[in-house]
């Protein structure tokens, strides 16, 4: 038996042959992850974190393999999704356009070269001709799948070869325009949803963002409904602002004539709201002690011009700019809720976000954004003339 000993699993029995063969591919993944990390001599830490939960999470050994070229593939549609992964990030859409039609000539079922050809037309109409191909033939190959979806089976994500079918239906949805489309965007929308419930392409948020700009409430609550733990700006912010805007309906509530050029303003309008909106309020209340930067940034028309960058600090300055720049639009065309979250902007608030070094030297970089062309910042120019709190 000696031998053998290295095959012995721990309770004595004898490793399978495939189980021999996992093991064997599971430390030929990890000493290529590592291989491949080393090459690309990360500069920190989250970069090397973020390169690991790209090529991992969601994705079985082989799929890792394949990824690494560990794992030659076999079938037609194996080298045809091979061929595409192989495109470097740089490409050309030309050169992307013809690897494509390469890998379709060797696979008319490759799902991502449809995609790509879509990506490559510049007119929608276009596009949308190249994303339908690819939608069709993701249903064709992976209706196993979507039939267990939500009865036996998880989300589509969490299969790897899945992925370009999802990617597709969501580039569909961005090439459907027109009013008399807008039915079909959100049925599609709401089937990305449903078969890829943890939502790792972030539609809940454009889809939560349109329903509010269409008057579409009712189906904004709903969509809240299903993701009552989420802690994206988007979704905790909708909540107050869905809240505010029911209120007002039935209310009927008409906001009096005011000078909101006078901050103070605010304040007295506050005053005047009926009872009925003291729940909204305070939930609105509630949520700016998560993000207080969304009260102060809203008075800022310029918002828009603020460049974000890809890492920023959870509840901080940047986070609130980029939630500002989908639903800023949205809170403007609102009317009252606007003026109430604006009305919540004071010294306090500003004490507030400065209390941190990191949120400071965030607050720090998007003032220098918005200096004006004397490079007085807006914010002191906001603050100057009113008083300190107690």
């Amino acid at each position: 038996m000696a031998k053998w000993k290295k095959y012995e699993m721990r309770d004595g029995r004898m490793a399978s042959e495939e189980t021999k063969a996992a093991q064997n591919e599971f430390r030929d993944v990890i000493e290529g992850l590592a291989k491949k990390a080393e090459s690309m001599n990360f500069a920190t830490e989250q970069e090397l974190s973020e390169f690991l939960n790209n090529a991992m999470i969601g994705k079985s050994l082989s799929d890792i393999s394949a990824e690494l070229g560990l794992k030659e593939p076999k079938t037609p549609l194996e080298i045809a999704n091979r061929i595409i992964l192989e495109i470097p990030t740089n490409t050309t859409y030309k050169a992307m356009r013809a690897t494509a039609i390469e890998a379709l000539e060797i696979s008319p079922k490759c799902v991502a070269a449809h995609v790509i050809l879509g990506n490559a037309e510049e007119a929608t109409d276009k596009a949308a001709v190249h994303y339908e191909a690819a939608v069709k033939l993701g249903r064709e190959i992976h209706a196993e799948r979507i039939a267990a979806v939500g009865e036996s089976g998880p989300g589509l994500w969490v299969s790897h070869d899945a992925r370009d079918f999802l990617v597709a239906m969501e580039r569909l949805a961005d090439a459907v325009h027109g009013p008399d489309m807008i039915e079909r965007r959100f049925e599609i929308f709401q089937e990305i949803i449903r078969l890829n419930p943890s939502d790792n392409l972030g539609i809940r948020v454009h889809l939560l963002a349109e329903y509010f700009a269409d008057g579409r409430l009712a189906d904004a609550r709903k969509l809240l409904g299903q993701f009552p733990d989420d802690t994206l700006p988007s979704m905790i912010f909708a909540r107050p602002l869905l809240a505010l805007v029911e209120t007002i309906e039935k209310q009927n509530f008409q906001v009096p004539d005011l000078d909101f050029s006078d901050h103070e303003q605010f304040l007295v309008l506050r005053k005047r709201l009926p009872a009925a909106f003291r729940p909204a309020l305070e939930l609105l209340e509630a949520t700016l002690r998560k993000n207080p930067s969304v009260a102060l940034f809203s008075l800022e028309h310029y918002v828009m011009e603020v460049d974000v960058p890809e890492q920023m600090l959870i509840g901080g300055p940047f986070e609130a700019v980029d939630y500002l720049q989908e639903w800023g639009p949205i809170w403007l065309a609102s009317g009252l809720p606007i003026l109430l979250l604006q009305s919540y902007v004071s010294p306090k608030l500003l004490k507030l976000i400065k209390r941190k070094q990191p949120l400071r030297a965030e607050l720090r970089d998007i003032e220098e954004q918005l200096d004006d062309a004397e490079g007085e910042s807006w914010i002191e120019k906001f603050f100057d003339a009113r008083p300190e709190e107690s």
